[in-house]
């Protein structure tokens, strides 16, 4: 079987998953915009842990890189007096079998498992993206065009490779935003035993919800957290941009929110947080119609952004590159293979988005009546939502 050339466009984790997944039968060129380190980038991520153990046989994900076990999600809440309990009441439990991580050193351990084979081109940004019966082409801003037999586009929501053949599918906005953040775990507020580093607490409220959890960090254990509200003064990300550092007055709208809403210990929590390591995330979501296209592939964001809330975000994107590595791994004609790869994943991605806009509604737009859950409606509200699929990948 002669070896496929193909061009990756976007050096980020799914690119660095696809390029890892197709090097040894495929000609792999990375072409990625950025020129500096992505394991500067701060944010957490889990992925369950049977899922982590599907990619690791797939050869996309090994113990090398830094993680840490998650076992149990607390569902807390400050109401009804319990203001004075400094980390308010816990109403209920759930399973949190995940492996946490650093997106930066995630990234860092997928690009320092490309094999040297791969062409890794960073700093080279690619402008369109064009096909024909026989091959495709991939414009560079430099003016120079590369010809190959297949395009993976692995370039994120505002994907370039998307927009050449799926020019109508592009984010949408979902009214509502988070705020994300991190410290190290060695400023917890007293007592720090309040949060174990295998819980995931959450604490909610009626415009939205605070999670936290462990990550690694270099210099030992971090807290990553995210706090998503739907109040109009905190629908002013702009719409167009995913993540931004946020504005003084921003902060301020924020910090209402957290004196309002949140007991004391998570309050002191956020409060402990520098400025410099929060981002303001416009929550949106898209799903292109189809994840191939003649020469043309998606894989990740590109193909479908998913809430943060499906905890599916860089699962998704591992397990497109390990499905597409499967299917290309034959013998059969391109297009067999290619369809092979869309419909294995295809019908994913579009349930994980729904399953992300019903999670939206139900954590954020319109929760239900906190103060009034109990065991027995908290498992039913669980399962009816779709709780248990978080974190799946299916």
């Amino acid at each position: 079987m002669a070896r496929l050339r193909v061009a990756v466009v976007g050096g980020s984790v799914a690119g660095c998953a696809a390029a890892r997944a197709l090097a040894a039968f495929c000609d792999v060129s990375v072409y990625e915009r950025s020129t500096g380190q992505f394991r500067q980038r701060g944010a957490g991520l889990a992925l369950r842990a049977d899922r982590y153990a599907e990619l690791s046989v797939a050869g996309i994900l090994d113990d090398g890189i830094p993680w840490l076990a998650l076992e149990r999600r607390l569902w807390l809440l400050c109401a009804d007096g319990t203001r004075l309990a400094r980390t308010g009441r816990q109403f209920a439990q759930s399973p949190f079998p995940y492996r946490s991580y650093s997106w930066g050193a995630l990234w860092q351990g997928l690009r320092e498992r490309v094999p040297a084979s791969v062409a890794f081109h960073s700093g080279t940004v690619a402008v369109g993206v064009r096909q024909d019966a026989t091959g495709a082409e991939v414009d560079l801003a430099d003016g120079t065009t590369k010809r190959v037999d297949l395009v993976v586009g692995a370039d994120g929501y505002q994907s370039v490779v998307r927009a050449a053949v799926f020019p109508d599918a592009v984010s949408r906005y979902a009214g509502y935003s988070a705020l994300r953040g991190r410290l190290p775990a060695s400023a917890l507020p007293h007592p720090a035993s309040a949060f174990a580093e295998r819980d995931a607490p959450t604490v909610v409220f009626g415009s939205g919800h605070l999670l936290a959890f462990h990550v690694p960090g270099e210099d030992g254990p971090e807290i990553n957290w995210l706090l998503y509200s739907s109040t109009p003064q905190h629908r002013e990300a702009n719409p167009t941009q995913e993540a931004a550092a946020p504005s003084g007055q921003q902060l301020r709208g924020w910090d209402t929110l957290m004196r309002r809403e949140l007991p004391p210990y998570w309050l002191e929590l956020l409060h402990k947080t520098s400025p410099h390591t929060m981002v303001l995330q416009r929550i949106g979501d898209l799903a292109a119609p189809r994840y191939v296209q003649g020469r043309v592939v998606l894989i990740g964001d590109a193909a479908v952004q998913l809430r943060p809330h499906t905890g599916s975000g860089a699962l998704k994107a591992l397990q497109d590159a390990a499905a597409l590595g499967r299917a290309l791994h034959s013998g059969r004609p391109l297009a067999e293979r290619l369809d092979t790869f869309e419909s294995e994943r295809l019908l994913v991605g579009h349930r994980m988005l729904e399953l992300g806009r019903r999670l939206g509604e139900t954590l954020v737009l319109n929760p239900p009546a906190w103060a009034e859950m109990d065991r027995t409606r908290f498992d039913a509200w669980f399962e009816s939502t779709g709780q248990s699929a978080v974190g799946g990948g299916r």
